[in-house]
């Protein structure tokens, strides 16, 4: 499966007004389109908003470099965003980067759910838990050949936890993927890199743009 050339990733979530619910959804998808429409000068290279329950919603955006992720900030999307965000949510979002280790994307599959998982290695156990995520890293070999999810993101944050974003076409591919070469693969060496079990959150995609 292809590998998409970027390195750095920014994150951030937060609840939304009850009543801006529909609001939100309107303007990310009218921020799909501005970006499809601008694609040469976008910053980013990969860009979804997705939705959690109980309101929370969130932005996932993937860079080439550092640099790119720097002048992402100062787009017209982010601009607007920045004004329509009080007015839509009970908070800001808390934007933190991260830096993509691993990630595959199978283009031509449209993605429209997903699962992040949240991950905390013992201290001793950090080294060889991003190897093991690394392009040629044992469950790097099993992603890229399960054929359920269409995206897949491994992400180390600044204190050395990781993030796994999944992405399928449906919810049906992504309650199989429970069972699924990666996931086993992931329960198999948990006692070795883990503290505690993950954190697992499903969500739902709003909009999404997605080239290599």
């Amino acid at each position: 499966m292809p590998a998409s050339n970027i390195t750095r990733s920014l994150y951030g979530s937060t609840t939304a007004k009850g009543d801006k619910i529909e609001d939100i959804k309107v303007f990310f998808n009218k921020s799909k389109d501005l970006r499809n429409d601008n694609d040469n000068g976008a910053a980013g290279v990969q860009w979804y908003s997705l939705q959690y329950a109980n309101n929370k919603f969130a932005s996932f955006g993937t860079f080439r470099s550092a640099a790119d992720l720097q002048a992402h900030v100062s787009e017209p999307i982010v601009e607007e965003f920045k004004k329509q965000a009080a007015d839509f949510f009970t908070a800001p979002l808390d934007f933190a980067p991260g830096e993509i280790i691993a990630n595959k994307i199978v283009l031509g599959r449209t993605p429209a759910v997903g699962v992040s998982l949240h991950l905390y290695p013992k201290a001793s156990a950090v080294d060889e838990f991003r190897a093991s995520l690394s392009p040629d890293g044992a469950l790097m070999r099993e992603v890229h050949a399960d054929q359920g999810s269409v995206a897949w993101y491994a992400i180390e944050m600044a204190d050395h936890t990781f993030v796994i974003f999944t992405f399928f076409e449906d919810a049906a591919a992504r309650k199989s993927s429970q069972g699924s070469a990666p996931s086993q693969a992931l329960n198999r060496d948990a006692a070795k890199f883990f503290d505690h079990a993950p954190e697992m959150e499903l969500f739902d995609i709003v909009a999404a743009h997605v080239v290599l």
